[in-house]
């Protein structure tokens, strides 16, 4: 009956307002018909905004026929998860991951997506990266001063080394004598 219908879309309407990822109900145009709360806190918008917005104005990285590309993968594949950008109604640039999934109500074609911030997931993963390689660069750097008993040999190694790690032109040692910064050795790539 519809008492029940109702109430069960009020139930739906407010659990889809407490989840803890943004969902967008984009038709397909790209038009913004439906964000939840979580949406609305993630972009700084209200949602009446929102609902007035394409998806190119929130994507950053969507234009008209990346969109209809999006669109025609999705049919075909039913759901996609994705990384992208959005951007806030103050500018700040988010990665989110994005799991779209179509399907056809009342003759229309929509696309659900269920949206995460994953912005600090990804700067963390950045960090490791970085200190990873950190790390490596040291262990090459150390190789290169066990490689020979030879110092002078010990410190071209060492600068060759750093040539390659840094990708730069040239490399210096050099020595502080007598308030005086003297090149105790230098190397550089060939073609410099």
């Amino acid at each position: 009956d519809l008492d029940n219908l109702m109430q069960n879309m009020s139930i739906l309407s407010f659990a889809i307002d407490k989840v803890n990822e943004a969902i967008y109900l984009i038709d397909h145009e790209g038009n913004l018909q439906y964000v939840n709360e979580e949406t609305c806190k993630m972009l700084e918008y209200d949602r009446k905004e929102l609902q007035s917005l394409h998806i190119t104005q929130i994507n950053p990285t969507v234009n008209l026929e990346q969109w209809a590309n999006h669109w025609n993968e999705l049919k075909e594949k039913n759901s996609i998860t994705f990384d992208s950008i959005n951007k806030t109604k103050s500018g700040k640039l988010i990665t989110v991951e994005i799991n779209a999934n179509y399907f056809v109500y009342n003759n229309e074609e929509f696309d659900l997506g269920l949206v995460r911030d994953i912005t600090d997931k990804k700067l963390d993963e950045q960090r490791k990266i970085s200190h990873v390689k950190f790390i490596e660069n040291l262990d090459r750097i150390n190789k290169a001063m066990q490689s020979s008993r030879n110092i002078n040999q010990v410190i071209n190694n060492v600068l060759d080394e750093i040539l390659s790690v840094f990708e730069c032109d040239r490399t210096y040692l050099f020595f502080p004598q007598n308030n005086i910064w003297q090149v105790v050795s230098l190397r550089h790539r060939p073609e410099y």
